[in-house]
């Protein structure tokens, strides 16, 4: 019987830890949320951003990217980010801003392209494959 008493109470207190560590765990939490609160963007600034486009295009051929941008909150905000690509060689953009970009496949291989806009930044890879 003293055995089963002092296992119950070790369970009660480890049970007990658990439950401090949880409240402790959800204030930290609070405390992180209430921070990044008062530590909000300006209005209309970009938190995300996420490109839509075709994975790949033919050379001389092209493809349309879209940008999509939202607030910390997903609220979606007018995307505006700023365009590259990683090797102009393989693929080239008609226009280096705006919220839709056109890419012509140039010769054979990969491109990454980057939108950038504030502190957010999305990235695609679209393969340039050989025209038939």
């Amino acid at each position: 019987m003293l055995k089963k008493a002092a296992i119950i109470i070790l369970t009660v207190s480890h049970l007990m830890f658990l439950i401090t560590g949880c409240a402790s765990a959800k204030e930290m939490v609070k405390d992180k949320v209430k921070k990044n609160e008062t530590e909000k963007l300006p209005e209309g600034q970009a938190a995300n951003l996420t490109i839509q486009a075709a994975s790949e295009v033919k050379v001389n051929a092209t493809v349309t990217l879209t940008a999509s941008a939202y607030k910390a909150d997903t609220t979606s905000i007018k995307a505006n980010p700023a365009w590259s690509v990683s090797d102009t060689n393989i693929a080239r953009l008609n226009k280096n801003k705006g919220a839709e970009v056109t890419l012509t496949g140039v010769a054979p291989g990969m491109a990454y392209i980057t939108a950038e806009q504030n502190e957010a930044s999305a990235q695609t890879v679209v393969q340039v494959k050989a025209a038939p």
